[in-house]
Order: C-alpha cells, then structure tokens, then sequence
C-alpha cells in the first residue's frame, strides 16, 4: 500500500505553496527566499509527489532570526525561573535570570554553548554564544567553553546552565558531557540544559541518563511532530496515513537515485513503548550528531528518517537539525535540491 492522491490534494498543493509565499514575503519566514523555495519544489514532479511535498511544506515549523531571539527569552525569562523552583538553585529563586547574566560583572553562574572540542566554527553552539552576548548583552565573562567548567568551579561557580539550539534524542549533550569530563562533576554543581526547542525522545533520555541535570527547553515537540508516527496527523487525510507516507517516501529516495549506503547494516528494529513511541534505549539512537557520510550521493541509514528516526519538519533560520526529514537538507545527490542548508 502506498500514497494516493485524495480528492483535494492537487487544491492542497496550490493553497500550502501560495500560503508558504505569503509567509515568505511578509516575513514571517525570513530568510527563506522565494527562489530557495520553487527550487525544492522542482523536486517534486508528479501530482502524488507533490501532494507529499504539500503535507511536509504544510507541517514545517520555521523559527526566523526574530521568532529565535524570542525562543532565547522564554528560556531566560519562563523556564529557567520555573526550573529554578522546582529545583532549588545555589543562587536562590532567580526571577529575571536575563537581567542577572547582563550585570556590569558576572555572576555566580556561567552560560555553556552546547560544543565538542572537535566541532567547526559556526556550528549552533557558536550562533547561540553570538547571540546571548551581541543580541542579549550578556556578559561576555559569563560564556565559556565546555572546557572551562572545571576552572569555573575552582573558583566556586556551582551554577551551570548549557544552551543549546536543538536536543533531539540526547546523544550531543551526552557527548559534550563525556569528552569534557563534565558527567563526573554533575552531581556537585546544579546543571540546568536549556535548548531553545527539544523532542521529547531526548528530554526522556537525558531524564534517565543524567539526573542530576535540569531539562528546561523553551519549546517541546511531541510523537505527534514526528510526521510517520502513528500519532501525527500530516498524512490523516481519510485516504492515507503515516505508513503509506513512508513507504512512498522510501520509494521517492531511491527514484531520485539516494539510495543507503553500501556495506552498512540496517539499523535493528525499534523496540516500541506501551504508548506507540520508540523506548529509550532502543535502536532510534540517543542523539542528534550525524554519522559520517559513507559515500558521495549515499545515505548513511540512521538519516533516512532523520537521526533518530525523529522525522521532524522543524527549522531555524541558521541550520535544520539533522533529526528532520533529509527531504528538507539533503545536499549530497545532483538530484535534489535542499531547501535549507546545514
């Protein structure tokens, strides 16, 4: 069984791509160009493809430059506040942690970006470090590499918060904890991870993994984000459902010539919780860092449906995370043309 085309998706098609236009010219979608967008269009070519493409334009949740600077606040303003009375703070119950991280000199806490030592420049961690101190004023004394946890708390610093653009199933910030050391400090400092949106996948999997350490995103997305999960509602059109979708989508990949990469192994099968989502622990992976690409043109498995088999829509102006569909980034055959960059 694969997709059809219902009754209304060639209408569907036409009403998503002039809505997607006006989101663009108004600026709501600032910095995708109109142009960016046709040429990903061009991707899809037959009527059921581009009722696809419809129902993935139309599940697309795009953060702009300004719609990221207000994710930043609610973390600085809403949930760190609200982490800070559920869980008591060194500092004590901060209500405007903004307001403290811009004082002329910096306080009793430090502001980590989300980095390995062997990530490039320019990777989120770094935009969000631009951020906080151009965009926020913080001080600049108060962000510091992952590297400096240990001299900080030297210096009596027991208040840590780590930001981050995207947690997706865990496996970055688990690595940042592990090459730095910082698992071993954990449960003598208070370790609050704040990314700006984060899947619960993730969220649980910290939550099992490292205790000792506050989760508090600025946005959650949910099973019902992942567009083939059973309780997503992108492919409910009374004709089709998720399973159809993938199916349809795996066939899309190899009509385009993306075909998995030779001499890798499926991943084994996902062990599912009593609620329909993958259980922690299971082959969806516990992270959001891609693996290496094999092979020109070639897809590593665990990307087919984004890493962790996330199957996210879900962007920012400066990078899509690589939990989301490859639809939306792969860049790697002549025969597909991303719509965002990573």
């Amino acid at each position: 069984m694969t997709l059809q085309l219902p009754p209304h998706g060639i209408r569907f098609y036409d009403e998503v791509v002039a809505r997607s236009m006006d989101l663009i010219q108004v600026g709501i979608w600032e910095g995708i160009r109109p142009a960016r967008l046709r040429t990903w269009l061009n991707n899809f070519t037959t009527e059921i493809e581009r009722y696809f493409c419809a129902c993935l334009l139309d599940s697309l949740i795009y953060r702009s430059e300004d719609q990221t600077v207000a994710l930043t606040a609610q973390v600085f303003l809403r949930a760190l506040p609200d982490i800070s009375r559920q869980f008591a703070c060194p500092l004590g119950q901060i209500g405007d942690w903004l307001a403290l991280f811009c004082e002329p000199t910096a306080p009793l806490a430090r502001i980590i970006p989300v980095l390995k030592p062997s990530d490039p420049p320019g990777k989120s961690g770094d935009i969000i470090a631009r951020l906080l101190k151009r965009g926020f004023r913080i001080h600049p004394d108060s962000v510091i590499e992952p590297k400096g946890v240990f001299a900080a708390y030297q210096k009596g610093i027991r208040t840590f918060i780590f930001m981050d653009d995207f947690l997706g199933t865990g496996q970055q910030f688990q690595e940042v904890l592990q090459e730095s050391k910082i698992d071993s400090l954990l449960s003598a400092i208070y370790a609050v991870y704040a990314p700006l949106a984060a899947h619960v996948d993730g969220i649980g999997f910290l939550g099992t993994h490292y205790p000792d350490v506050h989760v508090c995103p600025g946005e959650i997305l949910d099973w019902s984000h992942s567009l083939f999960h059973s309780e997503c509602n992108t492919f409910a059109d009374g004709v089709n459902d998720g399973n159809r979708a993938k199916s349809f989508y795996y066939r899309l990949l190899e009509d385009r010539g993306i075909v998995l990469a030779p001499g890798i192994p499926a991943p084994a099968p996902v062990l599912v919780s009593a609620v329909g989502a993958p259980a922690l622990g299971s082959s969806v992976g516990v992270g959001s860092s891609s693996p290496p690409f094999p092979n020109p043109g070639t897809m590593h498995p665990a990307l087919r449906r984004g890493f962790g088999y996330l199957e996210l829509a879900y962007a920012f102006h400066h990078s899509i995370p690589d939990n989301c569909l490859p639809a939306f980034w792969w860049s790697k055959s002549a025969n597909w043309n991303p719509l965002f960059n990573r």
